[in-house]
């Protein structure tokens, strides 16, 4: 099992949603307490572990433009509104 914990504060999901990194809370440091703690918040809990390089590339390959195309879409839903 990984003993490190990623420092990143926030992570966006594919789906919108925005998660808060336990690691901004205070208390142990260890994954297992970070899980332990993430039970006891509202919400559901997101486990995941960070991709290779590799593996990221053949994500994006994947995805293409829709990046560029959900972006453009709420760039223009914005603008209209």
């Amino acid at each position: 099992m990984s003993r490190r914990v990623h420092r990143a504060p926030f992570a966006l999901a594919s789906d919108g949603t925005v998660l808060v990194n336990l690691s901004e809370f205070d208390g142990p440091r260890s994954p297992e307490a970070f899980f332990t703690r993430a039970l006891e918040e509202k919400g559901a809990v997101f486990v995941g572990v960070e991709v290779t390089p590799a593996e990221l590339g053949r994500v994006l390959d994947r995805v293409g433009d829709s990046y560029t195309e959900a972006a453009a879409y709420l760039a223009g839903a914005r603008q209209k509104g």
